[in-house]
């Protein structure tokens, strides 16, 4: 009974039919046909993802370089933002000098001082732009300009030196009148104006205690028992740990060098009482600094004006607000008539 069954066992195993031999290689084909396929489709997708894959990344790198690019420049213009305010308070300065009612003959300008090109108008430039500075620790620079001629190059202050002749055979007397033309910016409340000027007789030598020295700024304001007063400025304010400023070598200059050897501190101890603060005399109002008697001026004589205009450091209106502020002075001499009790 046994031997039947293994007998059908194998008998049902010998009628299968098994795949033959040629289809076997069919197969095989079919299946590296379908594995080239499935490889092509494979490298084609990772192809086509590297095209667009560096197409992504070049894009990306472009969107980088246009934005360092933009911030570069940002801060190129920040910079140079930056620079301008810091150094502009200032822009496109003159001082204009002229003689009131043109063509009369009777006053004269010259920026030499043997009377050399004689006009009715001349300009003291100054720098394009100005910084703020202070007048203490510069007052050599001062003294300079008083021996100087024309227009006196200085990085930070409108200076020069100029001379007024009277060109009539007969003693005259005039005003002198300054006034801002032009300001923008309330510029005008930090800066000062020195005027200083001296009277030559005809023969050149200066005329003793001609010297006069007055030195212009807005009119400040002070607090007195919780209320706000107008009062005038100083020359320099320094803070109030610091000694006054003087400015004894300007204001006292041939004094002290005629009996004090030029020495300040020597001019100081001589004093009965210790230095004071020098006080700037008020603009006579918004738009005119001064409009004053000049005095007499003989045939023959000279008077030099010396003049120097900056921005005080110290001025509390010394602001930010201030950057860029222009002002433009026209400096005006008007003859008054002749002068008839001459003694």
């Amino acid at each position: 009974m046994a031997e039947e069954v293994m007998e059908n066992v194998v008998e049902n195993t010998d009628n299968v039919d098994l795949p033959s031999e040629d289809l076997s290689e069919d197969a095989t084909k079919k299946s590296k046909k379908k594995g080239r396929k499935k490889k092509s489709n494979e490298d084609n997708e990772k192809f086509e993802y590297i095209i667009r894959d560096k197409k992504v990344r070049r894009k990306t790198k472009n969107r980088k370089r246009a934005t360092i690019i933009l911030i570069i420049l940002a801060l190129l213009i920040m910079i140079g933002a930056a620079i301008w305010g810091i150094t502009n308070f200032l822009e496109y300065n003159n001082f204009k000098i002229m003689i009131d009612r043109e063509g009369q003959n009777v006053l004269s300008l010259s920026p030499h001082a043997n009377l050399d090109n004689k006009s009715e108008v001349i300009y003291i430039d100054g720098p394009i732009t100005m910084d703020n500075i202070t007048l203490d620790g510069i007052e050599k620079d001062i003294l300079k300009l008083e021996e100087s001629e024309g227009s006196v190059s200085n990085p930070n202050m409108v200076t020069g030196t100029f001379y007024l002749t009277n060109v009539t055979d007969k003693a005259r007397t005039y005003m002198e009148s300054i006034h801002i033309s032009s300001s923008t910016r309330g510029i005008e409340k930090a800066i000062r104006i020195l005027v200083i000027s001296t009277h030559f007789d005809k023969d050149g030598n200066i005329i003793e205690d001609s010297r006069n020295v007055a030195c212009y700024a807005h009119m400040g304001t002070k607090t007195v028992d919780n209320k706000t007063i107008p009062s005038p400025e100083l020359v320099v304010p320094l803070p109030s740990n610091r000694r006054p400023y003087h400015g004894y070598e300007i204001l006292h200059r041939y004094e002290i060098e005629k009996n004090y050897e030029g020495s300040v501190d020597a001019y100081i101890e001589a004093q009965d009482n210790p230095p004071i603060a020098w006080v700037t005399t008020p603009f006579a109002s918004e738009n005119i600094v001064v409009e004053k008697q000049g005095g007499t001026i003989h045939v023959g004589e000279k008077i030099r004006y010396s003049i120097a205009i900056w921005i005080e450091g110290y001025d509390k209106d010394t602001t930010n607000d201030k950057l860029g502020g222009q002002i433009k002075l026209d400096f005006k001499f008007s003859d008054s008539g002749i002068v008839t009790n001459i003694k």
